[in-house]
């Protein structure tokens, strides 16, 4: 387990490269939480999302892709 701060929306981790699982926190924001985080050259190799806590009944809907966007479906059904 490893505590990194974060200063403007950069930190610097010092770990062997692999798998690990991730977990981030920030205040009044949902956490962030994935069992798939890789590390290689000193580098997270995912994007770290969080979405401001929703009261229930709400939903939040947030989409990340790469360089390269392919295809993009998205459906949502709703009473």
């Amino acid at each position: 387990m490893s505590q990194v701060p974060i200063n403007k929306a950069q930190f610097t981790i010092d770990l062997p490269d692999g798998d690990y699982t991730c977990l981030a926190t920030m205040a009044a924001a949902q956490a962030f939480y994935d069992k798939n985080c890789r590390v290689g050259g000193n580098e997270l190799k995912k994007d770290l999302v969080f979405s401001p806590v929703v009261v229930p009944g709400v939903i939040r809907v947030v989409l990340t892709w790469g360089a390269a966007v392919k295809d993009l479906d998205a459906f949502m059904l709703t009473p």
